[in-house]
C-alpha cells in the first residue's frame, strides 16, 4: 500500500507513498494496520517531540 500508483479507492495513489518517504527520510517508520471498527490506523514512530528525553 505504500508502494507509488497504489489506490484501493478514488485517487492517484501517491498519498501514502509520500508519506512514507518522509517518514523514512527522517528515520521514522509509518506503520498501518486495520481496525476492528473498520478502516484503517496509521501511525508514525520514532518521532522525538518536544518532551523527549
Amino acid at each position: 500500500m505504500f508502494d507509488a500508483g497504489f489506490a484501493a479507492a478514488d485517487g492517484d495513489g501517491f498519498g501514502l507513498y509520500v508519506a512514507q518517504r518522509i517518514a523514512a527520510d527522517h528515520g521514522w517508520r509509518l506503520r498501518a494496520e486495520n481496525r476492528d471498527e473498520g478502516g484503517a490506523r496509521f501511525t508514525v514512530e520514532g518521532v522525538d517531540g518536544p518532551d523527549a528525553e
